[in-house]
């Protein structure tokens, strides 16, 4: 009886034809995703497809995405940049009307890629004041006691943005959101939602996640609260994101341009209500109207977040009586949480009351620590998803091919032929980096070839030792 060994030697050639496994660089044109800057993080995962105006002060920004938190500044992330310059999309959707463009002026946190995953991969674009854009609603930051008061574990948000739809798809363009609860804040800036059902992917770098303000009673209208920048864990569109928080962004657009962008809170997040504290976005995603000419409900009632409409104060604790022995028109104020003394009345002393709501939050601090991203040698767990372009190698689903330990293999006539040890070859000289008209090889792709050399190479050795042994076989048995 024969038995023919037969290795898969047709697929290992095939392993040194094409990039490492996982490399999303060799994707084909029509398979890789839009065309984003730097290490990709994060479409919209289980998300709706938005109608024209509904989320309208979401934008394109260089293929990522962004968010207008004033008529002359949008919010995105650091490695959607590629200079001091961005090309600012105002868009309802690919292939809708109304579109247009302007030429934005940015700056960031870190360069391109570097701070992707963490509290430096913020970054700003400052643009013209422009009649068109005056017709977009802006939705202003969630900072300070606000975001003290709101800003929890266990909240929802909306994730908004035109990317695509999950690992490998070509639906971007789009504009689509979904709905998501916080699942951890860190204090060096990062704020982790979603899973991998509900999330970000492809196309939605530096792209939004909203929020609306209420205590169950009042509607005190929507705020962004981030902008996306990294998957949560090593995956493709199937994990969380990371989000840096947007004051990240505040405390840099504020100290830089001298502009303030917080309507309700002052530069360390104190209650100081402005007059454009006011008449925000309450339903952005039932919008009505032709882009950009959006019809937005909004706000009516005083805002009052963090303390009364009007004041400078939080809002008064409890405890706040007045005296029965207070005189008439002795009526007294309970404004400050302190419990201060009467308005009028000589005999009307207030008892101390409990702290207001919405102590003034502290300016979150922004560590240094740098995060190794997708870039020329990155590991594969290093941060945004992998993808395809013209910027750097991609660190996204690497996955290493198996050991190169030669099986046993079958009997001839009854014995058991167990093949030698595998020789291991030291690896050919890595090839040089390609570029666009080929594979990105990163260190990671680099290993992974050297890996498929030697098990070829091995493969072969196997082949020819049990080869030998058959032909001598065959010769003893005619003989």
């Amino acid at each position: 009886m024969r038995i023919w060994v037969h290795l898969p030697l047709s697929t290992l050639a095939l392993l040194l034809t094409t990039c490492a496994i996982g490399d999303d660089s060799a994707l084909s044109p029509a398979e890789e995703g839009p065309s984003e800057v730097g290490a990709l993080a994060a479409a919209v995962v289980g998300g709706e497809i938005s109608d024209p105006c509904d989320w309208p002060s979401t934008v394109d920004v260089n293929g990522c995405t962004g968010t207008l938190i004033h008529p002359r500044v949008i919010t995105t992330a650091a490695h959607c940049l590629t200079g001091t310059t961005a090309k600012i999309n105002f868009t309802a959707g690919k292939g809708m009307p109304g579109a247009f463009s302007l030429t934005g002026t940015c700056k960031a946190g870190a360069r391109g890629s570097s701070g992707g995953g963490t509290g430096r991969d913020w970054a700003y674009c400052m643009i013209p004041e422009d009649p068109r854009v005056a017709q977009l609603p802006i939705t202003p930051p969630l900072v300070g006691c606000e975001a003290e008061r709101f800003l929890k574990v266990g909240a929802s948000g909306w994730v908004v943005g035109f990317g695509i739809t999950g690992p490998r798809k070509n639906d971007n363009g789009i504009k689509r959101a979904v709905e998501v609860k916080i699942n951890k804040i860190t204090t060096d800036g990062i704020v982790d939602i979603g899973d991998k059902n509900v999330g970000a992917c492809h196309g939605d770098s530096g792209g939004p996640i909203y929020m609306k303000l209420t205590d169950g009673t009042h509607d005190w209208g929507y705020r962004v609260f981030g902008s996306t920048s990294s998957a949560g864990g090593n995956c493709d569109c199937t994990c969380s994101t990371r989000y840096v928080n947007i004051a990240q962004h505040v405390k840099a657009i504020e100290e830089n341009e001298k502009i303030d962008v917080t309507p309700c809170t002052d530069a360390n997040g104190k209650w100081d209500p402005t007059p454009a504290c006011a008449n925000f976005q309450s339903d952005p995603r039932n919008a009505t109207g032709t882009y950009p000419m959006c019809n937005v409900t909004k706000t009516t009632a005083p805002i009052a977040t963090c303390g009364e409409p009007g004041t400078s104060g939080p809002l008064a604790g409890s405890g706040g009586q007045p005296s029965s022995a207070a005189g008439a028109g002795g009526a007294t104020t309970s404004l400050g949480g302190a419990g201060g003394a009467p308005a009028v009345g000589t005999a009307g002393a207030v008892s101390a009351g409990v702290a207001g709501i919405g102590a003034a939050a502290g300016t979150v601090a922004v560590t240094g620590g740098t995060t190794a991203l997708a870039g020329a040698a990155a590991p594969a767990a290093a941060g945004g998803y992998a993808r395809a372009g013209t910027t750097g190698s991609n660190a996204g689903r690497g996955t290493s091919v198996g050991a190169n330990t030669a099986g046993t293999t079958g009997t001839v006539t009854g014995a058991v032929q167990t093949a030698g040890s595998v020789a291991t070859l030291p690896p050919p000289p890595s090839p040089a980096p390609r570029t666009s008209s080929g594979c990105q090889v990163s260190a990671s792709s680099g290993a992974a070839a050297s890996q498929a050399w030697t098990l070829l190479l091995g493969g072969m050795m196997v082949y020819w030792r049990v080869s030998r042994r058959q032909r001598r076989m065959r010769s003893l048995v005619r003989e």
